[in-house]
C-alpha cells in the first residue's frame, strides 16, 4: 500500500464531513480499520484549509470532524497503562470513527441503488387503472334530454344555419347605349 499518493480533492464534490475523510481513505487506499491518522489527519487539515481559501460557509462541521482526529490522534500518542481493571486502555480510539464510517458507506450504497432504481423507474410511465363496467347497461348512460328537447336543439341548429349563411345576389351586366337612352328618354 501506497500512502504517499495525495488524493485530488474537488470541494463542491462533498456532502459532509464525513464523505471527505472516507474518500481520503478510499483514495490513499488504506485499510478502513486500521486508519493511520497521523497521515489522514494531515490530508483532512489539507483539505479545511483550502476550503478555508474559498470562505465555504459549511466549513463548521468540517473543524468539528478535525477536533476529532486530533482528539484520536493525540489518545493514540499517549502511552499506554496496562491495567487488568481498566478495559478502555484496550479499547482503539478509532473504533468510534470507523464505525461511523463504515455505517456512512452503507447509506451511500444504499443511496445508490436508490438513485439507480428512481432513473429506471422514471423511464417507465403508468396510469391508474381503469374499472370496467360489469354488464354493457352500466356502459350506456342513458341521456337526461327527452325527445323534445333533440327536436328543439335540431330546429335551433336549421335556424342558425340558415342566418349564417351568406347572402348570394348576383350583379347583371347590362348594356346601356347613348343612342338606347336617348329614344328611352324621348318615349317617356
Amino acid at each position: 500500500m501506497d500512502h504517499n499518493v495525495e488524493p485530488e480533492l474537488h470541494l463542491n464534490d462533498f456532502d459532509g464531513p464525513l464523505e471527505v475523510l472516507l474518500h481520503l481513505i478510499q483514495a490513499s487506499k488504506m485499510d478502513i480499520y486500521d486508519i493511520p491518522i497521523a497521515k489522514i489527519t494531515q490530508q483532512y487539515m489539507d483539505y479545511i484549509y483550502d476550503a478555508q481559501k474559498l470562505n465555504l460557509d459549511i466549513i463548521g462541521d468540517y473543524f468539528v470532524m478535525a477536533a476529532k482526529l486530533m482528539v484520536i490522534k493525540s489518545k493514540m500518542l499517549l502511552p499506554t497503562m496496562s491495567d487488568d481493571s481498566d478495559n478502555e486502555a484496550d479499547e482503539d480510539p478509532r473504533e468510534d470513527l470507523v464505525n461511523q464510517l463504515i455505517t456512512y458507506q452503507q447509506y451511500k450504497a444504499v443511496t445508490g441503488q436508490l438513485k439507480k432504481r428512481e432513473a429506471v423507474r422514471r423511464l417507465s410511465f403508468t396510469r391508474q387503472m381503469l374499472t370496467m363496467p360489469a354488464t354493457k347497461a352500466e356502459l350506456i348512460e342513458p341521456s337526461p334530454f327527452d325527445r323534445g328537447d333533440l327536436m328543439a336543439s335540431y330546429v335551433d341548429a336549421l335556424k342558425r344555419f340558415r342566418y349564417n349563411q351568406p347572402l348570394s345576389t348576383t350583379v347583371h351586366e347590362w348594356e346601356f347605349t347613348i343612342e338606347s337612352q336617348t329614344n328611352w328618354c324621348v318615349i317617356c
